[in-house]
């Protein structure tokens, strides 16, 4: 038996599989049942193939070379996706141009994914930066342009100090550049930008039309924000503007039934400059405190464990629908960038608002009594009390320990019991700590301002039903004690009253509405529950949906408010300030503006460049090359100068999948049969990691190319898969 040879015998193989194109789609035979399979193409930003894409490529490997026995006509191809910082970032820190790094790079990525015997249809190989693909690129941007949807606009962006370029708001995790784990900064400059926002109710419900596993499409939905809302506007008291006769500020809630609940509002340090340009004379603490907010940066002013700083502007907000004044406080966790730039703080709702309250003494008023629990409706209304009892230290907390019931629920409860009709919540409540406790000698310290409504199964009773309970805090003065007399069921459930420390006692009871009345009473507390209203005058009782619209209504009819529509996703910041991407293919001209290229023109090419290391400017490279910029203007053939930003990576990445269908058509990006025959794609692997990025991006250029008739289908992928990361010892990818 000859001893196997895997050099000799795989590379034999491999060099007969290519020579006969055993692994090409055929494009000449319609007929076929068709399989597109498609994995990420990757960055050739490095020596070559990491364990990643081995365990990604192999996986649909097996797939496509099963569907093809099956008979079926199989695209798998390969592509690489050159432009972008990870290749420019790899050439600077080698030290050789781009074009250098990515030949050398991609030479040995394709050898190293022929040396695995990857069934790749290699004929369809797509690069980026090949000028015979961006041309398409560039055509697709030229379609957005004309369609208003590619603009530009000066506004503060995300600034990366060590790649020095802008960022995309999908390109910052936590603060940092989601590539080099560099901290952001906010810079001003002028962008190109896509309006990927008015896509944004398309992007998340035809979510619905494809096979994503769970976990992107919440990813998606969640990033995409869309909320509903109100737009409330405010009258300020105290506050004169050169402009404004009777000065406004609007703030967007989701929460217009807590209205009432608004005690203060905040604006951010951006908005209160604006007043200060605008002729509001600040108080020295207010001016002092504006100044040293702004020179902060945004990931500063977001830490978590921040404290809350501020300062009362001496400006008064008039509610729209009572006439209250309230006080306006200038505070840094509130971001300019977001939003409107101001708040209705309503404390009793809103943890940040709560914290805020709390720590500069600020009123806390509840106007909604909450739902908890998960039970179904309930047949009736069960009135009911829940006392928390401190000992005369007030250090510790009285649980009823459960743990011994016969019927294996085991958990610490607070005292409660329901209102015999005819009494009084605090009869009842002082009845119950002495029958279940048998203390008799304490004292009422408060009475909650709110009840909770509690959806629960009374095993006991074999009934669903809705306590609505008042709480109640009582201390120890004595411990005065009476012999308890329990009933055969406490006996036989062994139910024992224990002394808990405050905090041993918030971990152990678990019951949602207990440790709700025991997070009030001993912390103090906010939540954010729906039910219905208190304290908000006639809307009192409604809840839910109910209430939102009558408070809705009330402020549109009173001119102070409308329904409003709100998205997390902001348009795509589409500059890049590098040399190693797509030029933007307009110019600009004194005379005419920004003028797109002609199409018979394209593609504009980068120009062959000694220095291509990125700025401190917020200019791309390509401005010194003054014999590339200046130029002629298509329109009336005077001087222009190009645009010098690039595009992102991002670009070429958003429609490749589709050049797969035809590479080599010099005509047109693909072939309208071609497009019909192959897409959607079947199945797509990739990252969790692209989730809000390409993938978001890809589909809104392919939404755009199929409102254009330019491709068959709405969605680009039929189903979407993530494979997970393999882990160094460290933890890190």
């Amino acid at each position: 038996m000859n001893k196997y040879d895997p050099k000799a015998i795989e590379s034999k193989w491999q060099g007969v599989w290519a020579d006969t194109k055993l692994y090409a789609a055929r494009d000449d035979d319609h007929t076929r049942p068709k399989y597109f399979y498609l994995v990420e193409f990757p960055y050739p930003s490095g020596d070559g193939l990491h364990v990643g894409h081995v365990l990604s490529y192999t996986a649909l490997d097996i797939m496509a070379r099963h569907k093809r026995m099956q008979g079926y006509n199989v695209l798998y191809p390969m592509g690489f996706d050159e432009f972008g910082l990870p290749t420019e970032n790899y050439a600077i820190k080698n030290k050789i141009a781009p074009q250098v790094a990515t030949e050398r790079n991609v030479a040995n990525f394709r050898l190293q994914m022929r040396a695995l015997g990857l069934s790749f249809d290699w004929d369809r190989e797509v690069r980026t930066s090949d000028p015979n693909y961006y041309r398409w690129t560039q055509w697709i941007f030229l379609k957005l342009l004309e369609k208003g949807l590619a603009y530009q606009a000066e506004l503060p962006i995300n600034w990366c100090p060590f790649c020095k370029t802008g960022l995309a708001n999908e390109e910052v995790e936590g603060g940092k550049h989601e590539r080099c784990g560099t901290p952001v900064e906010k810079k001003m400059l002028t962008q190109w930008m896509l309006k990927i926002t008015a896509y944004a109710d398309r992007l998340a419900e035809d979510l619905k039309t494809v096979d994503y596993l769970d976990r992107i499409a919440t990813q998606q939905i969640n990033w995409i924000g869309r909320s509903e809302g109100a737009e409330i506007t405010w009258e300020l008291a105290g506050l004169n503007l050169k402009e404004q006769s009777t000065p406004t500020v609007t703030v967007y809630t989701t929460r217009p039934d807590t209205l009432f609940g608004a005690t203060f509002l905040v604006v951010s340090p951006e908005v209160a400059k604006t007043w200060q340009d605008n002729g509001w004379k600040a108080n020295q603490e207010a001016a002092d405190y504006i100044d040293a907010a702004l020179k902060a940066s945004e990931l500063s002013r977001q830490e978590e464990s921040k404290v809350k700083t501020g300062v009362d502007t001496g400006i008064k907000a008039i509610h729209p629908l009572t006439g209250e004044k309230i006080p306006v406080w200038v505070a840094d966790y509130v971001l300019g960038s977001y939003g409107t730039g101001a708040i209705m703080a309503v404390p009793a709702h809103d943890e940040r608002d709560y914290e805020f309250a709390k720590a500069f003494n600020l009123p806390i008023t509840y106007v909604v009594e909450p739902y908890t629990g998960n039970g179904p409706e309930a047949p009736e209304e069960r009135p009911s009390i829940v006392a928390v009892l401190l000992d005369q230290s007030g250090k510790k907390v009285l649980s009823m320990d459960h743990y011994g019931r016969h019927d294996n629920w085991g958990g610490h409860l607070l005292v409660g019991g329901g209102i015999d009709q005819g009494e009084q919540p605090l009869d009842t409540a002082r009845r119950e700590v002495n029958e279940e406790t048998g203390y008799t000698d304490f004292e009422l310290v408060e009475q909650a301002p709110f009840r909770i409504h509690h959806h629960y199964f009374s095993a006991e009773k074999k009934i669903n039903r809705l306590a609505v309970t008042t709480g109640f805090l009582f201390r120890l003065k004595s411990d005065n004690r009476n012999e308890l007399k329990l009933t055969s069921s406490e006996k036989h459930n062994n139910v024992e009253p224990v002394w808990l420390p405050v905090t041993e006692a918030l971990t152990n009871v678990q019951d949602e509405m207990h440790a709700l009345w025991l997070r009030f009473f001993t912390q103090g507390t906010s939540f954010a529950a729906n039910g219905p209203l208190i304290n908000s005058t006639q809307f009192n009782g409604l809840s839910g949906v109910e209430a939102k619209r009558a408070i809705v209504k009330a402020l549109f009819d009173k001119g102070a408010g409308k329904g409003a529509t709100k998205y997390r996703l902001r348009d795509w910041i589409f500059s890049r300030q590098h040399y190693w991407g797509e030029p933007i293919p307009v110019v600009h001209c004194a005379k005419d503006g920004v003028v797109p290229v002609p199409v018979d023109q394209l593609p504009i090419e980068l120009p062959k460049v000694d220095h291509y290391e990125p700025t401190d400017t917020g200019k791309s490279p390509l401005a010194a090359i003054t014999d590339w910029v200046n130029t002629e203007c298509p329109k009336c053939g005077g001087p222009a100068q190009r645009e010098t930003d690039t595009m992102p990576n991002w670009a070429g990445s958003s429609w490749y999948f589709l050049r797969y269908a035809d590479p080599h058509n010099n005509n047109e990006f693909a072939s309208a049969a071609n497009l019909k025959y192959w897409t959607p794609v079947d199945l797509y692997n990739g990252g969790m990691e692209h989730t809000t990025l390409h993938l978001l991006y890809s589909r809104f250029w392919h939404k755009f190319l199929y409102d254009e008739g330019l491709v068959p289908t709405s969605e680009p992928y039929a189903r979407r898969r993530s494979h997970g990361m393999i882990l160094g010892p460290d933890g890190q990818k």
